[in-house]
């Protein structure tokens, strides 16, 4: 009986141990509940700042001092430091602290109680909630891009002149760097950001990207009183670069290839023989006494209605800076002869008044050619039955025979060349269609001064360096060997 007591007693005290030592399992784990109920839980995160066992109040402030750390950007290999205070950044603490406090009141609940005695907890992060001065952010991204963006063009010219293949440019991707960044703001790790940037030009760059490298070769010329216009259209790609291109300058041996071709839109035929030998002799001889033959032939004897024929044809084509006031050395006085081009001209320029045309002007009468091959372009629109694409074959081929020259095309490096030099004691040019596999051009380049007569060696040179600054733009950055300069003049 004794002995069954006992045993009783026993389980009864085991009992009691086990309670107690639930009791005290359960009161200890009720008073870390009741004492951590406002710290917030293990895992718990703000944006990837761990706030697990903080307060509300030391969360943010430790959220506060992550976020004002500088964020270092990269673009393009540039570094560059932000600080967040210089754009306004903070931590909107009002919205950080409801966030922080619907996890904390969610800890609290009594649901929870058995989750802490088990030590589960499961993973909370809200996002930092950042508010910044959009004005000073997007100021800053422009600055950068100010800074750093670079058009498409050409490197520096070279020591002989030339310049090197096109490159493209980079530009800042504003809507993206903007949107990253505000990303990298808004955490405390990895604070750097490599700024994203659009390629400009990452095809073959547009012929204006050759305006700094031939402004940079003109500058000497200009620096000293000269005048230089340049135009290029490049006639695969559409795009075209003018450089003081609408400027009047003296054009008689530009005016001796448009009469030529006017003779040869006027005839129904072929030109034959003295009209041919004509035609042959104003383009490649630049004779003055062929070239007013066949104005006479086109004024029926008389040379001056052959020039007015001409003026007309250069007036349906919408020339109105190119003319011919008379036939070529005469000895008197021409005509004054008013244009868009020789308005604008200063008082001092050196003029011929008696032809006269621009470089924008026999740039389109050299695309018109080369259009004309097939059919198309101004000579089809304007003359399509006097223009016939077996017409301007045989001008161009006329113009082929203009070899030896040394200007545009004694710096192409073997492209086919379809050109008529320019000239006088203040004008030194030339203009050319230029052919080669992949690509097609046309180039006018035209010095002048007023003050004193040019001198061949030195303008020969510098129509070089700008041919060939042209041509290694359209030949995939193979600058052509430059030309020997002349010592004199060329033909007319």
């Amino acid at each position: 009986m004794k002995r069954r007591i006992a045993a009783r007693q026993g389980v009864e005290l085991a009992a009691l141990a086990v309670l107690a030592i639930v009791a005290i399992f359960l009161g200890g784990n009720a008073l870390s509940f009741v004492a951590d109920r406002n710290r917030l839980p293990a895992n718990t995160y703000i944006s990837d700042i761990d706030a697990s066992g903080l307060s509300a109040d030391d969360a943010i402030s430790r959220t506060v001092r992550a976020l004002s750390e500088p964020v270092a950007l990269s673009y393009a290999g540039e570094a560059v430091s932000l600080d967040p205070g210089s754009v306004e950044v903070r931590l909107n603490q009002a919205v950080a602290r409801l966030q922080i406090d619907q996890i904390l009141r969610q800890k609290q609940s009594l649901d929870q109680f058995p989750g802490h005695i088990l030590r589960r907890t499961s993973q909370s992060r809200i996002p930092a909630p950042i508010v910044y001065s959009e004005s000073r952010l997007s100021t800053f991204l422009l600055g950068l891009a100010a800074r750093f963006d670079r058009e498409p063009g050409l490197a520096p010219a070279g020591t002989d002149g030339s310049a090197a293949a096109a490159s493209a440019g980079r530009q800042l991707n504003f809507v993206e760097a903007r949107d990253a960044l505000i990303g990298v703001l808004a955490r405390s790790s990895d604070r750097q950001l490599t700024l994203p940037i659009d390629v400009v030009g990452g095809g073959p760059a547009t012929v204006r990207s050759l305006e700094p490298a031939l402004r940079q070769q003109l500058a000497s010329f200009v620096g000293q009183g000269g005048v230089a216009s340049i135009y290029i259209k490049n006639l695969r790609g559409g795009d075209e670069l003018s450089i003081n291109a609408d400027t009047a300058t003296s054009a008689q041996g530009w005016l001796r290839l448009l009469v030529v071709l006017d003779a040869i839109r006027g005839a129904d035929t072929p030109l034959s023989g003295v009209a041919a030998d004509s035609a042959v002799s104003a383009i490649v001889d630049g004779s003055a006494n062929a070239a007013n033959a066949l104005l006479r032939s086109a004024g029926a004897g008389e040379a001056q209605s052959g020039v007015q024929q001409l003026n007309g044809t250069l007036r349906k084509l919408g020339l109105l800076s190119t003319f011919l006031a008379q036939p070529f050395d005469q000895q008197s006085a021409p005509a004054t002869v008013v244009t868009p081009a020789n308005l604008r001209a200063p008082g001092d320029a050196a003029l011929d008044k008696n032809a006269q045309s621009t470089a924008s002007e026999i740039g389109a009468v050299f695309e018109a050619l080369a259009a004309c091959r097939t059919g198309g372009g101004a000579f089809a629109v304007a003359f399509p039955k006097g223009m016939t694409p077996a017409k301007c074959e045989a001008m161009l081929n006329l113009l082929a025979r203009n070899s030896n020259v040394g200007l545009i095309d004694a710096n192409v490096a073997g492209a086919a060349v379809f050109h008529r030099q320019n000239w006088d004691a203040n004008t030194h040019a030339d203009a050319a269609l230029v052919t080669t596999r992949d690509a097609d051009y046309i180039l006018v380049v035209a010095l002048s001064q007023s003050r004193a007569a040019l001198n061949w060696a030195d303008s020969s040179a510098l129509i070089g360096s700008v041919t060939r600054s042209t041509h290694a733009f359209f030949a995939g950055g193979q600058v052509p060997a430059a030309s020997t300069p002349l010592t004199s003049a060329p033909r007319p």
